[in-house]
């Protein structure tokens, strides 16, 4: 018996606590609602008494955007943003007036319309910056390409192919001294582009010989860059000399500059 009264009480005491907190609430939210309503009432009476004021800010506005005086008019919107959304809320007694609401619907529309110019502003910004960046990595594509094609210069001793060729019809034992065994950046002409009976890529550079071209062995990892090549374009290629071979210089190992 004594525990089933403990339990009542324990029971009554939560129920006023409840009953309290509940009157609590009612009465914070009826003074939160008073003070609405009170701000409600004066920002209406401050809006109808510059309403004069209010429209010339409109006029201001829509004059400002005709013009594209964009920063001018951000800073008037939000002027009148601040004054009109004081009087749009639910409490006002002006909110849903028509003056009201047409002053509201001309303020609305110069807010699209900047919204648009600024919308188109980052789309304008942000094709600058996208071309920005690809003339950055353009440069940076040809930067990188100049110290390629200088490290693939380097130590190599630059020649076209019609003056090698000469050299060794002149004197092969001279031009051996001068040029077998070592890198060479040889320039000519392409007569053909063929494989040998070994399926090896040579690449023909004319010479003042047409029956007796300089052959450059190219590996297969060039494969690419010689099915780009036709007869009669200028190439140059970087290759080891491997002397004569009836005739005519070889070059092997050759890279496509």
């Amino acid at each position: 018996a004594a525990a089933a009264a403990a339990a009542e009480k324990r029971a009554q005491w939560e129920r006023e606590r409840a009953e309290a907190a509940a009157q609590e609430r009612a009465r914070a939210e009826a003074e939160a609602k008073t003070r609405r309503l009170a701000a409600a009432q004066a920002a209406a009476l401050a809006f109808d008494k510059d309403k004069d004021a209010v429209t010339k800010e409109v006029s201001a506005l829509e004059a400002l955007v005709r013009r594209k005086k964009w920063d001018e008019a951000a800073q008037v919107a939000t002027a009148l943003e601040s004054r009109l959304q004081a009087v749009m809320v639910p409490e006002s007694p002006i909110g849903q007036l028509p003056w009201v609401l047409a002053l509201k619907a001309r303020a609305t529309k110069q807010e699209r319309a900047m919204d648009a110019e600024k919308q188109r502003r980052a789309e304008a910004e942000a094709k600058k910056q996208a071309k920005i960046e690809a003339e950055n990595q353009r440069r940076e594509g040809e930067e990188a390409r100049r110290r390629v094609a200088a490290q693939a210069r380097a130590g190599a001793i630059e020649i076209d192919a019609t003056t090698l060729w000469r050299e060794y019809d002149r004197n092969e034992v001279a031009a051996d001294e001068r040029y077998k065994g070592k890198d060479l950046i040889v320039s000519g002409r392409v007569d053909s582009v063929d494989k040998d009976f070994l399926d090896n890529i040579v690449v023909r550079l004319r010479s003042p010989n047409e029956f007796m071209p300089t052959s450059a062995y190219v590996p297969d990892s060039e494969k690419a860059a010689t099915g780009r090549l036709s007869k009669g374009d200028r190439v140059e290629l970087r290759c080891k000399c491997d002397g004569r071979v009836v005739g005519s210089p070889v070059l092997r190992n050759c890279t496509i500059l």
